[in-house]
């Protein structure tokens, strides 16, 4: 089992050369004064509640090597332009739109909880659109704040409310779904590792079905051991976005179509129903996280959300055996290599319209968000991953791959939670042998309430920045 924990000085060498041994220019975040003088004013980042205060900083332990980044970071915005930035950890997103309307509380940026979270906040006329700042905040820099795909949560209208410190470590897709196999369990049992499948390009429903399900037949007093534990829900989200499901496409004159029920939604629907009805070594039963099952060997493969691969149980559980990481694989409809899967949230930072300063705290937030220089960009996060979490380059890259394809689910946090209902129901169809016609007949409100609530009105934005690259 690999070690998590290691000395700033082992990383400090590896940061200095990327994989390929080339070397890494490490990013200069403040190495002078920027002549910007903002007189000691008091930035007041909202974090959420269930922060430590005493041990952690915006969900970082500040003893680890990104804790220590992130408060030095803070010092420096303190020392270049001349900002205090108090992080406030007194509000959740409740108490905090009571206490925003009194007019009496102290706030220039709020990261209450998750986007879907402050999705709401948006939608109550709490926050500033994150456009309103371009001189600070340059939403083109994706991997500085996440792209498209990142941002729809807290869209409205094709307008993004808040941001996302994409490339500071354990930010990235952490509550995406990333399938996970026992490389032990498959070996002993003839499955061939999936990462040669990823690696020769042939990761895909054939071979999943081909190489997991039909060969992998292993009976236990009380039934088949699964090969696969996953929720339905979960796995039919993945199944239709693994298959390129656009409700939503522009025709030739540039205008947006909608279809509740296009041909690769079907497509997806019909195979899932053949795969649940068809293999008994499939466990799909109503369970949040199946990683329990995974975990005692009582599974091959799961699906588990992306926190608990690179900092939850998975990866610092004391296991007898290994595991890799994998997308989920590619359907008939869908362009090979385009790894989609659902993100049900991801943390955010937006600036308060009770900001006495709203300029000054989007100048905050645009220093604060840059990747942290001690971990070299892009190439040194990877070596970041590849030491601290993952146990094979190849995992790594697995995981930044699925980092750049998540699509959003249209969960809410405190609001509707329309997409994961319909994925509920049409999966638990499925599950109980309903056609799609039958499923459709009776859920298609789940799908035009998505469709038309919720995808169309950020479609034009979503298309220009993200979709585009999913057409065949």
């Amino acid at each position: 089992m690999k070690i998590k924990r290691f000395a700033l000085a082992i990383l400090a060498g590896l940061l200095l050369t990327s994989c390929s041994g080339e070397p890494v220019e490490l990013m200069n975040f403040i190495d002078e004064s920027s002549g910007i003088d903002y007189e000691g004013y008091q930035c007041y980042y909202l974090s959420r509640v269930s922060d430590n205060a005493d041990t952690h900083i915006l969900d970082y332990d500040r003893t680890t090597l990104q804790g220590e980044a992130l408060i030095k970071r803070i010092d420096d915005i303190k020392n270049d332009i001349n900002v205090e930035v108090i992080i406030d950890k007194t509000y959740d997103e409740s108490t905090y739109q009571t206490a925003a309307m009194s007019g009496l509380v102290k706030a220039d940026i709020v990261s209450i909880f998750y986007m879907n979270a402050m999705q709401v906040l948006a939608s109550g006329g709490f926050l500033y659109p994150i456009t309103d700042f371009p001189e600070y905040i340059d939403l083109s820099d994706t991997e500085k704040y996440g792209g498209a795909n990142v941002l729809e949560p807290v869209m409205i209208n094709s307008v993004p409310y808040a941001v996302q410190p994409l490339y500071w470590p354990g930010y990235q897709t952490t509550d995406n779904m990333i399938l996970v196999s026992n490389t032990d369990m498959l070996s002993t049992n003839g499955i061939t590792n999936f990462h040669e499948f990823y690696e020769n390009e042939t990761w895909t429903w054939d071979t999943f079905e081909n190489e997991l399900l039909k060969k992998f037949n292993v009976e236990r007093s009380d039934g088949p051991l699964p090969a696969l534990s996953v929720k339905e829900s979960e796995f039919f989200d993945m199944m239709i976005y693994s298959n390129n499901v656009q409700f939503v496409t522009k025709n030739a004159n540039g205008e947006n179509v909608a279809n509740t029920l296009p041909e690769s939604f079907i497509t997806a629907y019909d195979k899932t129903l053949e795969w649940l009805t068809t293999y008994e070594n499939i466990d799909s039963d109503n369970k949040w996280v199946n990683v329990d099952d995974f975990l005692n060997e009582d599974a091959a493969v799961t699906l588990a959300q992306g926190s608990v691969v690179t900092q939850g149980s998975i990866a610092y559980k004391e296991s007898s055996f290994k595991y890799n990481i994998m997308p989920f694989p590619c359907g008939p409809d869908a362009p090979y290599g385009k790894w989609a899967n659902f993100i049900m949230s991801m943390r955010g930072a937006g600036i308060a319209r009770a900001s006495s300063e709203p300029t000054i705290a989007a100048h905050t937030l645009s220093l604060l968000l840059e990747p942290f220089e001690d971990f070299g960009g892009r190439n040194g996060l990877s070596e970041f991953y590849n030491t601290s979490v993952f146990l094979s380059e190849t995992d790594t890259e697995i995981f930044f791959d699925i980092m750049d394809d998540v699509r959003y689910d249209y969960t809410f946090w405190n609001q509707s939670d329309i997409g994961r209902e319909m994925a509920c129901k049409f999966g638990e169809s499925a599950q109980n042998g309903k056609s799609v016609t039958e499923a459709y007949e009776k859920f298609r409100y789940l799908l035009e309430e998505m469709v038309y609530d919720y995808i169309l009105p950020n479609y034009d934005y979503m298309y220009e920045n993200y979709y585009y690259q999913f057409e065949q």
